[in-house]
């Protein structure tokens, strides 16, 4: 939490580190309804755009983790089902998502 208080002031918006931090700070509060739509519809896409997959597929597992916790065993699977998509690309080598 204090790398998150004292990095969210210095970051520059628009940059990768600045939804990096946005994220893991919407993920201590994956209960709300808008962390979680933050995380869905933000992050993830942003991280795509900024060619970082591997950052969208921790995003997708935080997701499926607290679906599991929440017991919405279908709506984890299908993030857990988002990151094996993800990685069965990027070791094929294709970074086109």
């Amino acid at each position: 939490m204090d790398c998150l208080d004292e990095g969210l002031p210095l970051v520059v918006e628009g940059t990768l580190w600045y939804e990096w931090l946005h994220a893991i700070d919407h993920s201590l509060n994956l209960n709300q309804q808008d962390s979680f739509m933050y995380i869905q519809f933000t992050a993830i896409p942003k991280f795509h755009e900024y060619g970082t997959h591997t950052l969208a597929m921790e995003c997708y597992k935080w997701l499926s983790d607290h679906c599991k916790k929440k017991g919405m065993h279908k709506q984890a699977g299908k993030y857990t089902e988002k990151v094996m998509e993800i990685y069965q690309k990027l070791v094929k080598g294709d970074i086109s998502l």
